[in-house]
């Protein structure tokens, strides 16, 4: 029998190749034409750096959007080298979570797509359900 996750647990730790944003746009770019997955996180405000997870990841970057009802909460917190310009990022449970529930977290960002709440393609919300069930 699974596991309950207890609220603010921290599950993993969001791994990749930290780059600039503007290399992570010509990335982003370069991964649509040949149709490799995306998986690109902004980690700071000023949107100066970026997480490249495509080819170097963990576990983190296989957890779905949900920009509605996210089970998990992207946090930072400051390593070792104390640069607050390069957090470690890691996820933690925003509420209990029983077995057999999808971990989700919100990307950040609208991705392009068809549902009307929250414009995602990806996302998990109950609205995104729905209209994944009717078609």
């Amino acid at each position: 029998k699974g596991a309950t996750i207890k609220k603010h647990e921290i599950l993993c730790h969001y791994a990749g190749e930290i780059i600039t944003s503007t290399e992570a746009k010509m990335r982003d770019q370069q991964y649509a034409k040949s149709q490799v997955g995306s998986y690109l996180l902004d980690i700071d405000e000023k949107r100066q750096y970026c997480i490249d997870a495509t080819h170097f990841r963990s576990v983190a970057a296989f957890i779905n959007h949900s920009c509605a009802e996210p089970t998990c909460r992207l946090f930072k917190a400051l390593g070792s080298h104390l640069d607050v310009n390069f957090p470690y990022l890691g996820l933690r449970a925003k509420e209990d979570i029983c077995e057999l529930t999808e971990l989700t977290f919100n990307y950040g960002q609208k991705p392009l797509g068809y549902c009307s709440e929250c414009q995602g393609v990806h996302c998990l919300c109950k609205h995104c359900k729905e209209l994944l069930h009717r078609k």
